[in-house]
């Protein structure tokens, strides 16, 4: 079996075990799951893949990546596919003697451990942490909040990004009416 159906079949049997036991893969709660070592977030499918395993910590290491912390895999754990790919861009001659460049996909299936499955030396985790978290609100973000006549509040906590409405008074507050045009209105601004 080529490595693109490999991976393709990993990641489709761990959706499909996922969803045999009733549980959504990609209705997770917010969660950036990243390398522990780059500090970049997965991309794609893994995010959703990564997030069907029962581990609090959003950090992942191959294993390769755990001996270079000093560390290692416990015993008996068991790793998660993820993919990587990328188009690779290549020059060559074709037979007119011109410079061509050809694009090749490619794709690599990589096995990951959380590092609640390794054993790091002390302080590694930390470390990994404070490399890795960035709670630096975008600026741009931050200046169009700021801009507005009456800015929403916005709270860093929880598991999820969500919007909660402020409780709304007066006589028609709750009525489906109400909170239609409230909508229609939301979704006609730019």
């Amino acid at each position: 079996m080529s490595i693109t159906k490999k991976a393709y079949q990993a990641v489709t049997d761990l959706i499909l075990d996922e969803l045999a036991k009733g549980v959504v893969p990609w209705r997770r709660p917010w969660t950036r799951h990243c390398n522990a070592i780059s500090g970049n977030p997965y991309r794609g499918i893994n995010p959703a893949v990564l997030g069907t395993r029962p581990f609090a910590s959003p950090y992942w290491l191959t294993y390769r990546q755990a001996k270079t912390f000093g560390g290692h895999v416990r015993k008996g754990e068991k790793s998660t596919p993820i993919v990587f790919w990328k188009i690779w861009r290549k020059t060559e001659e074709d037979d007119q003697g011109e410079n061509v460049e050809r694009r090749i996909p490619v794709l690599k299936l990589y096995r990951v451990f959380n590092v609640e499955q390794c054993e790091l030396p002390e302080g590694v985790v930390l470390q990994i942490a404070d490399q890795v978290t960035d709670t630096e609100p975008l600026k741009a973000a931050r200046t169009i909040v700021d801009g507005m006549p009456s800015p929403p509040e916005i709270l860093h906590r929880g598991d999820r990004a969500c919007y909660v409405p402020r409780a709304r008074s007066g006589p028609h507050a709750g009525s489906p009416r109400v909170r239609r045009l409230g909508t229609l209105l939301r979704n006609a601004l730019p």
